[in-house]
């Protein structure tokens, strides 16, 4: 595996680092470390898609979740079921929701070719993040292929505001907060 680390300011100047990690004939790994947050991309370029034949892309990782945690399938519907890691007693976690895909040409990513699946033994739980794979070799996508898998702890995938008041009041009813160690 080849590591590159690059730096490149983000909207607020800082410069945040990135690692590019080469996972395959074609497929790279980018880790983004921010101030509060990782990014973490796969980009797919046509080696890989080559070599993985005529099927789905397929790409997984084992969660190592804390004593008691599970992993559940949330259906929110077809293009945005996802998992949601809870606590043994159903408390919330953090969310996987429906990995979002573009290929170079888009402007915007979108949910709906790619999917997450759960596998494995339930105290070791794989996350299984499939492309369709008519899709990835449409005539009309262009390469590579960027899919952005995300962890949330957010419990929904809706998005949410908050703001501070003109006298310093935070207010946090539009906020929902929780943290995880990954």
């Amino acid at each position: 595996d080849v590591v590159v680390e690059v730096s490149e300011p983000d909207e607020a100047g800082a410069a945040p680092r990135t690692a590019v990690a080469a996972t395959g004939p074609g497929v790279h790994e980018l880790f983004t470390l921010r101030p509060a947050a990782v990014k973490h991309d796969l980009v797919v370029g046509a080696a890989a898609l080559a070599a993985m034949g005529s099927g789905d892309l397929v790409a997984e990782w084992a969660l190592e979740l804390p004593s008691g945690a599970r992993v559940v399938r949330e259906e929110l519907g077809p293009a945005t079921s996802g998992l949601r890691i809870e606590t043994e007693s159903g408390g919330f976690l953090a969310r996987l929701p429906a990995p979002t895909v573009r290929d170079a040409d888009d402007a915007h990513e979108m949910r709906g070719p790619a999917r997450l699946e759960l596998a494995g033994d339930p105290a070791a739980p794989v996350v299984r993040l499939v492309v369709d794979g008519r899709w990835a070799r449409a005539s009309e996508r262009v390469l590579p292929l960027l899919i952005d898998p995300t962890v949330s702890v957010q419990p929904t995938d809706q998005l949410k505001t908050g703001f501070v008041d003109e006298l310093g009041n935070l207010d946090v009813d539009q906020i929902d907060s929780g943290s995880l160690t990954l």
